[in-house]
């Protein structure tokens, strides 16, 4: 399952793929705010923070990669926070 967005920020309380892979690619930053887990691999795509909460939690069957792009022409670095299960 991919999911392409332009939220800023794309709040994620809840997804899952009990049969497969799972990718979330979003303009803006995303924020886990709740569960989320993928059979096999999970990809997490931002061109913005990404922010795991304290309650969250992400759990991938296969490989997990985050990427954080830069927001900003003149950096080529973001931030990425994890407070939560990886």
């Amino acid at each position: 399952m991919t999911i392409y967005n332009t939220a800023a920020p794309l709040t994620v309380y809840g997804l899952a793929n009990d049969g497969g892979s799972l990718a979330v690619d979003n303009i803006g930053g995303i924020v886990v705010a709740g569960a989320m887990s993928a059979a096999a691999d999970l990809v997490l795509q931002a061109h913005s923070p990404i922010t795991v909460t304290s309650g969250a939690s992400i759990i991938a069957g296969g490989d997990l990669t985050l990427v954080a792009f830069s927001s900003s022409t003149t950096s080529l670095t973001d931030v990425l926070t994890i407070a939560g299960a990886v």
